[in-house]
């Protein structure tokens, strides 16, 4: 009786670990109705075949056989949640048959195995499922990693990185909202006394490749794909960020606010706090009756690799909630307001010797907040409207323009936003010394596309021109028409290298080629 216990307790234990693990990685509530019901519909399948091998355990004759082969199934089903059964095969292999080789093989063997250990099996799986969900309850935050202390009390420096914010030579005036976009833009920082780069632009389309090159002052990277040379363990995680690096060695104590969907504090020494990206029930996310939805789909997208949850998840959906609910699955746009009075709280308390450094994820689409930022029912990607869309003629200009109105008013949110923040500080004694930079990362992306067999110059602007505006002492004010990528502004700013020791500029972008396979270079048209 205990060892069909312990075989059934390994099975719930197994297949609930990596959900777990995912609940607590992505911030959900887990006494939230839909992990509870993900959770318990997991449960009930691990309780099918864990009371199949438990049934049988030790019985008579042919029938013990099921208990390995059962076992086995529940050992391929936590694969496939715990590492995306779907990615690992395809690591192998792209044909269906071959996938069905492996499975069965793998299968075999573990058949095999369990019935060679048959005797010890229970507590063997026990043990191992044990571990495996103790693990789950260990998820490293970054809610809080501290620390080190000025050596000299510098004029303190913020630096924000607006994701998506594309530069002012960049807008398109022809379309509804641009000349009132652009006018609002060089107004903002010309009012503030910023050196306002119009013609500024980033080496790179992608976030993970973007802001890495240019945290590490690196304006020639040309490295092909998601994973950055300066990531980690995946593509969202930097190991290596040398612009905390710097400020750290001039004495600065750097403190982090940070998405989720990026993490900048696994290498460096910060003190480090993160928004709740992914958890819809959060009180940054403010979605009301859609909540049920919006966290089923949050799971369902994090286990899109996994045959098991991914199909559960996708069963689950409909159970509860409005069909018709409009639903996100990250919540960055929702909480800017309240995310950015937070960090413009935090600002205003600064103390010499100290750097803020904050990603906020706007004016990124989908834009669903208007100007004034209230959120509107809009969850709709406007990306490469000819790759995904197949859109062309007065088709393709009508979404392009609706979609920038749209973009247009969200970044008005986000000017109203640093405008009451820039008048705030500089009403403060403390903060006049600051240095202050705001930068984009690439462009708005409402283009044809991103390979460049599909790239108009109007689409390369699109995707690549990107704010850069900066303000401290020693820094003249004014607009500045140089065209010079964001990575290379920001070395000459804050490597502490000379002109001559960073050595000659970079025009070219990085551009993908369905064609060729890779990644080409090509000079930033002029804007």
């Amino acid at each position: 009786m205990r060892d069909r216990a312990l075989i059934l307790c390994a099975a719930v234990l197994a297949l609930l670990a990596p959900v777990v693990t995912a609940v607590r990685a992505l911030a959900v509530p887990p006494d939230s109705p839909a992990v509870l019901l993900l959770i318990a519909s997991i449960a009930i399948i691990a309780g099918i075949f864990g009371g199949v091998a438990a049934a049988f355990d030790k019985s008579p004759g042919p029938k013990s056989a099921l208990t390995p082969i059962a076992t086995a199934i529940v050992l391929l089903l936590m694969i496939d949640a715990s590492v995306g059964g779907h990615a690992l095969l395809e690591s192998f292999t792209t044909d269906r048959p071959a996938k069905a080789g492996v499975l069965l093989l793998t299968f075999l063997v573990g058949s095999t195995v369990f019935w060679v250990i048959r005797e010890k099996l229970a507590i063997i799986a026990f043990v191992g499922a044990a571990a495996a969900f103790s693990l789950s309850l260990i998820v490293r935050s970054d809610v809080l990693v501290t620390r080190a202390a000025a050596q000299e009390p510098n004029a303190p420096i913020i630096y924000v990185v607006l994701d998506e914010m594309i530069g002012p030579e960049g807008i398109d005036r022809s379309v509804p909202g641009g000349e009132e976009t652009y006018e609002a833009v060089r107004g903002l920082f010309e009012r503030h006394q910023f050196k306002l780069y119009g013609k500024a632009f980033s080496r790179h389309f992608l976030s993970v490749r973007a802001i890495p090159a240019t945290l590490n002052f690196d304006f020639n990277e040309d490295y092909a794909g998601r994973l950055s040379k300066y990531a980690s363990r995946s593509a969202t995680e930097l190991g290596q960020v040398a612009l905390f690096d710097r400020m750290a060695a001039d004495g600065f104590r750097v403190k982090v606010r940070q998405s989720a969907h990026i993490n900048f504090c696994a290498a460096s020494d910060v003190e480090c706090v993160s928004f709740p990206s992914f958890n819809p029930q959060s009180a940054y996310a403010n979605i009301g009756s859609a909540a049920y939805r919006a966290t089923m789909l949050v799971m369902q997208e994090a286990f899109a690799e996994s045959y098991l949850l991914y199909n559960v998840t996708r069963i689950l959906v409909p159970v509860f909630g409005d069909p018709s609910d409009v639903v996100p699955t990250f919540f960055d746009i929702h909480g800017f307001p309240l995310w950015f009075d937070e960090f413009a709280e935090d600002v205003t308390n600064a103390k010499p010797g100290q750097m803020f450094f904050t990603h906020f994820l706007l004016p990124h689409n989908p834009a669903v907040l208007n100007a004034s930022c209230e959120a509107q029912r809009r969850w709709v990607s406007p990306y490469y409207l000819v790759e995904q869309r197949n859109l062309t003629g007065t088709q393709f200009d009508a979404m392009r323009s609706q979609f920038y109105s749209w973009y247009y008013g969200q970044v008005g949110c986000l000017l109203s936003k640093l405008d009451g923040f820039l008048t705030k500080i500089e009403e403060m004694p403390s903060l006049q010394q600051a240095t202050i930079v705001f930068h984009g990362d690439h462009g708005s992306r409402i283009s044809s596309g991103h390979f460049i067999e599909n790239l108009s110059k109007r689409d390369m602007i699109d995707n690549y021109s990107a704010l850069y505006a900066i303000k401290g002492p020693g820094i003249e004010p004014g607009y500045d028409s140089r065209k010079v990528s964001i990575q290379r502004l920001t070395a000459e700013y804050f490597s502490g290298k000379t002109l001559e020791e960073l050595g000659p500029d970079n025009p070219n972008v990085v551009i993908d080629s369905k064609e060729q396979g890779k990644v080409v270079l090509r000079e930033m048209p002029d804007f």
